[in-house]
């Protein structure tokens, strides 16, 4: 692959995933405001109308709370911070989690430090869902990209806010504060958040230990308008949490930390056709550290620290010619991911162990991305396609002769080529509005995947091992969005289905030994022949009045391998109604929601059947002036509950009453 030997000694990486369908898919070319179809999944962090403040029932809430909310996203949850979002079943490797378009990868082989966990609430403006098409954000099967909040060139001036909050069941305590100044030729704002939290208690009122957390959160933007048409854009992130407890798992984390930073230059409209062109560059640092020195009768003790750093770029831009809608974009990256295990033995007469459990892998990726979105009179065809090329090697020598004892002939290196392309129809007129996408999309296996040495996973109590000669993962998919509206009543039906050849999944080798203390066996990254999944949505909205809006949802998700046997992480029955009421300057929610029986489980995976759960919430928001103050009861009636998601059935949270002050000037 002479392009990415060229790009490794330039040091320029060109890789591209565009604009997957946007928040809206147009129908009419971009000037016209008319019958625009919302098929995207949207998260509103910052509000619009009044039904979406109050879906916001704790403005102080984490982003993974936020995320949870979304009947399409479930949270992988190992305590009460930190939770891994899981759309579709697909989840980490097969799902990718970017910040305002920028590729971010943890640190932790344990995946305590998912993307989400590195940003804020005030940070971000709202949060892109997509599945069952090409994404512009990664490679995976799915995205979620974390848009940050934007600012507009205007004479507001001076402006900011204050908030303070409190959790009554882990005494959570929250502080925010925020600064902006805006003039019409620049802007500079500022936010920080401060929260810690003690341990929570369950159901049945007990407590869940190691379930406490530290963090603080700092985020500076800042814009300069050159002309009408160009603006230059800087944004820095810096997140820090400490003392994180995870109850599911054997150790805990001393620090998680994240410097995030891009620049980015915007030009509106270039000459006649090409409008919206944007290029940013981008770079991030991720420290995690693990440790068990908290944890009572440690067998051994370990140090587990792990490093991730990110270089890259994108540049993006929109063609409008006669019916014809293009997308292109070109991006590229650069990952380095290590992690280390070292083991300082009881006996102080013994050796210290290390041994790298990712070896200082660097990983460079290029594509190109083009889609065309064809408006014709009453329907709209369109055709995405993405080329990869990716390129993995591992850097230390001592890894990767760590490596051969399991693979004696690898060189380590190896050279991708990934192909992702679809076809979509939409039929605009009509009461009934369909959406179909047939896709095909390929991944290349993760760095834990390719080369993890001797990970531990605690949910099926396996040591695993990577193997860097896996093929890439195919993936046939499809997708059906229905869509309709009757006077008040809105309803979204949506079918998907994933034909997954290559399927990457740990498989038992009984030849070799457990590595960690009580470990049941050692599995090895292998390949199923192949895996399918099934997953449906229905939910409907009806406004009963002008501030009285009824929502409902119920989803139902299907997971099998080539053998007929069920995978992991597959959703039960899930459903959940909203009652919404907001008039002037106050209002309420009351949710319902709850999960089925967990029958589709897998024992062989760590997984066994969870309990159906049913939940009521309640939450009430009053405004006065500049004063806004919130008040919700999580849990009513402290049901006793974990779900199919919950890190070796860790109980979640039990009654939980949130109060919050925002104060804005």
């Amino acid at each position: 692959m002479k392009i990415i030997s060229f790009f490794k000694r330039s040091g320029l990486f060109l890789f591209a995933c565009i604009n997957t369908y946007n928040a809206q898919a147009q129908e009419q070319p971009q000037d016209s405001t008319k019958n625009i179809i919302h098929l995207e999944d949207v998260i509103h962090i910052a509000p619009i109308n009044h039904f979406e403040v109050l879906e916001q029932s704790n403005p102080l809430s984490a982003i993974d709370q936020i995320l949870e909310g979304n009947a399409k996203i479930n949270m992988v949850k190992r305590g009460a911070y930190a939770w891994e979002p899981n759309v579709d079943g697909f989840s980490s490797e097969r799902l990718s989690v970017t910040i305002d378009g920028m590729q971010i990868f943890g640190a932790c082989t344990d995946k305590m430090d998912p993307i989400p966990s590195y940003v804020e609430t005030f940070n971000l403006g709202d949060v892109e869902i997509e599945n069952g098409k090409v994404s512009a954000q990664g490679c995976g099967l799915g995205s979620v990209n974390l848009n940050l909040s934007k600012t507009i060139f205007d004479s507001t001036g001076l402006s900011g806010n204050i908030s303070a909050g409190y959790e009554t069941n882990n005494q959570q305590k929250v502080g925010s504060a925020g600064l902006k100044w805006n003039q019409e030729r620049y802007y500079i704002n500022s936010n920080f958040t401060y929260r810690k939290a003690n341990n929570y208690y369950d159901g049945n009122n007990k407590e869940v230990l190691f379930s406490g957390f530290n963090k603080i959160n700092l985020n500076l933007n800042a814009g300069y308008r050159i002309n009408q048409n160009q603006s230059l854009h800087t944004s820095f992130i810096f997140d820090k949490a400490t003392d994180v407890g995870y109850p599911a798992l054997t150790m805990d984390v001393s620090l998680a930390k994240a410097f995030i930073g891009s620049v980015s230059f915007n030009h509106k409209k270039v000459g006649k056709h090409f409008t919206n062109w944007e290029t940013k560059v981008y770079a991030n640092s991720i420290e995690h550290k693990m440790d068990d020195t908290t944890r009572p009768n440690v067998a051994i003790h370990m140090d587990m620290p792990g490093w991730s750093k990110t270089f890259g770029m994108y540049s993006k831009i929109n063609l409008h010619q006669n019916n014809h809608h293009f997308n292109f974009q070109l991006e590229g990256y650069q990952n380095l991911a290590k992690a280390e295990m070292t083991m300082y033995p009881n006996n102080p007469t013994e050796k210290i162990m290390f041994m790298y459990t990712w070896p200082d892998v660097e990983t460079s990726v290029g594509s190109f991305y083009a889609q065309d979105k064809w408006n014709l009179k009453n329907v709209q065809l369109g055709f995405s396609g993405k080329v990869n090329l990716h390129n993995a090697r591992i850097k230390s020598e001592f890894g990767k002769n760590s490596l051969k004892i399991f693979y004696p002939d690898f060189e380590g290196e190896k050279q991708r080529v990934l192909k992702n392309f679809d076809l979509s129809f939409l039929y605009k007129k009509g009461i009934i509005k369909p959406y179909l996408s047939l896709g095909y999309n390929e991944r290349a296996p993760s760095v834990s995947e390719s080369y993890g040495f001797y990970l531990f996973n605690s949910f099926d109590n396996y040591d695993y091992v990577g193997n860097p000669y896996l093929p890439n993962e195919k993936a046939l998919y499809g997708l059906l969005k229905l869509k309709t509206k009757i006077n008040d009543l809105s309803l979204n039906f949506e079918a998907n289905h994933y034909h997954i050849k290559e399927y990457v999944i740990g498989k038992l080798d009984k030849t070799l030994s457990a590595m960690t203390i009580g470990a049941n066996g050692v599995k090895i990254y292998q390949n199923l022949k192949y895996a399918d999944l099934s997953n449906f949505y229905l939910n409907g909205t009806y406004n009963i009045s002008q501030d009285l809006l009824l929502n409902a949802h119920v989803s139902y998700h299907l997971g099998k391998d080539n053998n007929g046997d069920n995978l992991p992480l597959i959703s039960p029955i899930q459903y959940g109604t909203q009652l919404k009421f907001f008039n002037k300057n106050w209002g309420f929610m009351v949710h319902f929601h709850g999960n089925s029986t967990q029958k589709n489980y897998n024992p062989k995976y760590g997984e066994d059947s969870t309990k159906g759960f049913s939940l009521l919430d309640f939450s009430i928001k009053k405004q006065w002036k500049n004063i806004q103050i919130n008040t919700s009861i999580n849990n009513i009636f402290n049901t006793n509950y974990s779900t199919y998601t919950d890190w070796n059935n860790i109980p979640r949270m039990g009654r939980n009453i949130i109060i919050n002050v925002n104060y804005k000037f």
